[in-house]
């Protein structure tokens, strides 16, 4: 009756194109700076439509973070090119028989990223991609070539760092041919709130799912086989695949740039679309609205596991199907409805706090809950059980508060 849902009114599928570079079909370079989704293209004709590009769509912070980008991209880059190593002979080209040299130092091999200065552990974290000798190599064919895996350092200055450790590698619940091509994060609250990009090597293509973290370094899938950030469809601007940076908090929304390409992660890149176009979008939700929990018209219940709270109110986000216009007795098919109750930890009744005195929550958006007659505080400290009573509704959060 409950499924793990990112409502389509409030999933980070739509992006807007701020600005986008275009090769092949008429050629040249264009500017896109207008609403586009995933879904449908934009405007009511059906077509994509283009503008130049209004510099002012970029602060000075935005512009400073692009270039910090680039040079963190470059980072310990030796200034020489692949085939200046390979005919001079350097060590590193030696030792990796002259593959992409400039990009395997001893445990870091290229598509790394930063999460930045971590409050929580006061350090700086980096999710470097590991090289050899860390991860599996493809047939032991000593050539250097491995699995896309995500790695983990921290360093006190952004300088000297810890030695990669692998973080996030492909195992028996991914697709034979899933590899892990980068991985960008954030924190948000108590949590941290990880962008995986899994590669489909046959396809030449991936998408981004969304994981969640404790402590930054061990890490859970929200939804395994729904990603969080899809592609679009063949023909759009990020039909090949997409790069997230971390989330941003902004009045009430997540932001998450990313870099849309519509073409394939391989030669030719045209295998799936005529036109190569690479684009720098925005995508938005509503602040803390990242997955919810799904009930349709048969009525389902969540039961919490035994916790703590301090407060004296309890607030609910939900996102009504239908919302109920004009109260009833007899709840027709798709009106929305949700219901609280508290009880022990062995899931007994707490007289007070049944469903029966629950006030009924019927539109979208945070409501308090209350119960007739009861005061919550009195059960601040002691151990509960949550229980919440749904029919045609999607669930965000449950926050208790003073």
């Amino acid at each position: 009756l409950l499924a793990a849902s990112a409502s389509e009114r409030d999933s980070a599928h739509g992006g807007s194109a701020l600005l986008s570079t275009r090769s092949g079909g008429g050629g040249g370079r264009g500017l896109q700076g207008v609403h586009v989704r995933h879904e449908a293209p934009a405007g009511r004709d059906g077509r994509r439509h283009r503008e130049r590009f209004d510099a002012a769509l970029l602060a000075p912070l935005d512009l400073l973070a692009a270039l910090v980008a680039a040079l963190v991209h470059d980072a310990a880059h030796p200034g020489v090119n692949n085939s200046f190593l390979e005919a001079s002979r350097a060590e590193i080209a030696v030792t990796y028989n002259d593959q992409a040299v400039v990009q395997y130092p001893t445990d870091v091999a290229d598509a790394s990223t930063v999460l930045g200065w971590d409050p929580k552990k006061q350090k700086y974290v980096g999710y470097f991609r590991p090289g050899h000798p860390l991860t599996h190599e493809i047939d032991g064919s000593g050539h250097h070539r491995h699995i896309r895996t995500v790695g983990y350092a921290e360093s006190d200055d952004f300088e000297h760092w810890t030695p990669t450790r692998i973080m996030l590698a492909p195992d028996d619940g991914d697709r034979v041919d899933h590899q892990y091509q980068y991985f960008t994060a954030g924190i948000c609250g108590e949590f941290y709130v990880g962008f995986l990009m899994v590669h489909k090597t046959h396809d030449q293509v991936w998408d981004v799912f969304l994981m969640s973290s404790r402590d930054g370094f061990h890490w859970n899938w929200v939804d395994r086989h729904v990603p969080f950030l899809g592609r679009g469809e063949i023909g759009t601007y990020d039909a090949g695949y997409l790069l997230p940076s971390g989330p941003i908090v902004h009045d009430g929304q997540i932001w998450i740039y990313y870099t849309g390409y519509s073409g394939a992660h391989a030669v030719p890149p045209t295998r799936i679309s005529d036109t190569i176009e690479t684009t720098i979008a925005l995508a938005t939700l509503p602040e803390d609205r990242w997955t919810g929990l799904l009930a349709g018209p048969n009525q389902a219940r969540i039961t919490t596991r035994p916790f703590t709270f301090k407060g004296s109110k309890l607030f609910i986000d939900v996102d009504a199907s239908v919302g109920e216009v004009i109260p009833t007795e007899v709840m027709n098919f798709d009106e929305c409805e949700v219901r609280a109750a508290l009880a022990d930890p062995s899931g007994g009744q707490i007289e007070g706090f049944t469903f029966e005195n629950s006030s009924r929550v019927l539109h979208s958006g945070v409501h308090e809950v209350s119960w007739e007659g009861a005061d919550l505080s009195r059960l601040q400290g002691e151990p509960v059980r949550l229980r919440l009573d749904m029919r045609n509704v999607c669930l965000y959060s449950i926050q208790f508060v003073k």
